[in-house]
């Protein structure tokens, strides 16, 4: 019967002990943490200039029209990636307007487009880094799941060209 209280007792006890925090404080360190994450990644964002998108843009239309130039590719890397910050610039391109039909798309789904263009382009960059610039452009297939930041919208004539920076940290 001893035996029995003995062991009552301990789930007794086992049981009615409390964590140290509840478990609100521990969501909001998690929401803190996540934020000083993004703020971190905000701030190793390489500054973006005009040169810098105009290079980014002649180098991914420049693929796009050579697909098995590793040469390019490797430009395309040093002037998009930076190692020091891990970041990946990328540019996404996409028409405001039906090339068929002629009518206006709505700017939401023309910003979509550009950004899932955009992470294209990330996700064949970061491919190219992991193994030695292969495989060729029109090869390439995957889901990317990294942190991203629209950094600039930019309208020319029909064509919305969106900026996106990639955290490549992770």
């Amino acid at each position: 019967m001893r035996k029995y209280l003995v062991i009552f007792i301990f789930f007794l006890f086992l049981f009615s002990c409390k964590q140290d925090k509840p478990a609100d404080i521990e969501v909001e360190e998690m929401t803190q943490i996540a934020e000083e994450l993004s703020q971190t990644f905000t701030e190793r964002i390489p500054q973006m200039t005009d040169e810098l998108k105009v290079k980014i843009y002649e180098l991914q239309e420049r693929i796009k029209i050579e697909p098995e130039n590793i040469d390019l590719r490797k430009q395309f890397c040093e002037t998009a990636y930076s190692a020091e910050n891990m970041v990946m610039l990328t540019m996404g391109l996409s028409r405001m307007t039906n090339p068929e039909t002629g009518e206006k798309i709505s700017r939401g789904m023309v910003e979509r487009a550009a950004q899932i263009d955009a992470t294209r382009w990330a996700l064949f960059a970061t491919n190219w880094l992991m193994y030695d610039y292969q495989p060729a452009f029109t090869e390439i297939k995957g889901n990317f799941t990294r942190k991203t930041q629209v950094l600039d919208k930019v309208v020319v004539g029909d064509s919305l060209f969106l900026y996106l920076a990639s955290d490549l940290s992770q």
